[in-house]
């Protein structure tokens, strides 16, 4: 995560994959974002939603 490091945007799809994964970073279990299943499951969000 940059933290405001970065000057500029972001395309749609890093907004959308990092809406995703806010939730889920910062708990004890976040290397889950790893597993196949929840990798498939980010593509479709960034390319389908």
């Amino acid at each position: 995560m940059l933290f405001k490091e970065v000057n500029g945007t972001f395309s749609d799809a890093a907004y959308k994959i990092s809406k995703r994964a806010r939730p889920v970073l910062f708990k004890e279990d976040w290397k889950k974002i790893f597993d196949m299943d929840d990798i498939k499951e980010q593509v479709k969000d960034i390319t389908m939603r």
